[in-house]
């Protein structure tokens, strides 16, 4: 009986903690794209642009491409073309919309990074900052800022065992 016993407490002891099995296996997907495309400024209006026709249309569009990848939480700026761009897919989806500053990106891959379940996440950015948001998840510059005219790319990162893979699809 006490050999039974001390078997026990050596497996135990040796085996990994369900923590860490867990999070060798948990793969974060993160999808990140720019706000669709936004109405052409009015020569002396300051107000920020909401999004255009063909970025209603662009919106809905991304709701089936993203189908694929069942999000589960979505990110966006506190900026209207940016929650306008992800509340057809928060309506659809029935997930609430996170908000995060533009300016505070290593604290949102730090929030995404530190998910202890499987987590599908959409993030929608800017011009200036959906690129380097995607640089801070690969820890690298591969990816340089698109043109002011392009709106139809969507980086998507695939996180496993501190691992990233990435590609670009174009919607």
């Amino acid at each position: 009986m006490k050999l039974w016993l001390a078997f026990f407490i050596g497996v135990f002891l040796i085996a990994p903690s369900t923590a860490e099995v867990f999070s060798q296996k948990r793969t974060i997907t993160v999808m990140i794209f720019r706000h669709a495309d936004k109405e052409e400024p009015v020569e002396g209006d300051d107000s920020e642009p909401d999004i255009s026709l063909d970025g209603q249309r662009r919106a809905l569009r991304l709701v089936g491409v993203l189908e694929k990848y069942k999000p589960m939480r979505l990110y966006s700026t506190r900026y209207a073309r940016a929650i306008e761009t992800v509340t057809p897919l928060s309506r659809i989806k029935n997930l609430p919309i996170q908000f995060y500053e533009p300016g505070a990106m290593e604290k949102l891959v730090a929030e995404i990074l530190s998910f202890t379940k499987r987590r599908r996440v959409a993030v929608v950015g800017h011009n200036s900052t959906a690129f380097q948001l995607v640089n801070l998840f690969l820890k690298e510059s591969k990816y340089t800022m698109p043109a002011d005219s392009d709106y139809g790319k969507i980086w998507i990162l695939r996180i496993k065992n501190g691992k990233v893979k990435d590609k670009v699809i174009v919607y």
